[in-house]
This record gives C-alpha cells, sequence and structure tokens, in this order.
C-alpha cells in the first residue's frame, strides 16, 4: 500500500494518496488494537487457568483433610504402643537365640581348625610372595 501512495504522490494525485495514507494508519491502528486485545485475552486466559488450577488444588486439599480426618479418628495410638513394645520384645527373643545358636556352634568347632586354615592361609600368602601381619 505504502509503493502505491508513493506512486500516486508522483502522479500528482495527492488528495487520493492523503486518503490512501489514512487507511493505512487507520489499518497500522487496527492491527495494533488488535494485537493488544489478543494480549489482554490471552492475559485473561492464563488467570483464569490459574483460578482453575487453584480451584483443583483446593479442592484435593479438602479431600486430603478429609481422610486425614478420617485416620486420627480411627487411630488408638495406645494399642499402636502396645503392638510396638510386643514387637520390641519378641525381636530380642529373636536376637537373644541368635546369639545362643552362634555361641553353640562356636562351642562346637575345633580349635586346632582355626590353627590349621591360619597354616593353610599363610602358606597361600607365601606362594605369591605376600605376607599376613595380625595387628
Amino acid at each position: 500500500m505504502l509503493k502505491e501512495i508513493k506512486k500516486m504522490a508522483q502522479a500528482n494525485q495527492h488528495q487520493a494518496a492523503k486518503i490512501m495514507s489514512k487507511d493505512l494508519v487507520r489499518s497500522r491502528q487496527q492491527r495494533n488494537q488488535y494485537l493488544t486485545m489478543s494480549s489482554q485475552l490471552k492475559s485473561m486466559q492464563m488467570q483464569m487457568q490459574s483460578m482453575q488450577m487453584n480451584q483443583n488444588i483446593m479442592t484435593a486439599l479438602q479431600g486430603s483433610n478429609a481422610v486425614m480426618s478420617k485416620i486420627n479418628e480411627d487411630m488408638n495410638v495406645s494399642e499402636i504402643r502396645d503392638v510396638l513394645k510386643e514387637f520390641n520384645k519378641e525381636m530380642e527373643k529373636s536376637e537373644m537365640k541368635g546369639e545362643m545358636v552362634g555361641d553353640a556352634f562356636d562351642m562346637l568347632e575345633d580349635p586346632g581348625q582355626v590353627g590349621d586354615a591360619e597354616d593353610l592361609y599363610n602358606g597361600v600368602l607365601g606362594e605369591i610372595g605376600l605376607e599376613y601381619n595380625v595387628g
């Protein structure tokens, strides 16, 4: 459109060129207004999406509050404490039995066997050129 305005001005058609210039300015203003409105609509859309997300979060939190309230009503702290005490008692019994079994196996072990194993290991170390010092 700018080229046409230049041609009209060169052809001495000033009145028509001025009218086209006004149309061009109006067209640019309308485009700018359209872009501004488009940006404002996008901003409003983002705000509405944000509000919807906030609403969803509020709904989820209300649901979780209801669940937590129900759990707290159903929870018996003294019963849980008693169960944990019983569990600890049984674990201690199990540990003691494990120690007793380990001690029994230790008593069955031949003391000479430990020395033989030590000699065998030292022999292997000697073959590969290493030395093992206890301590």
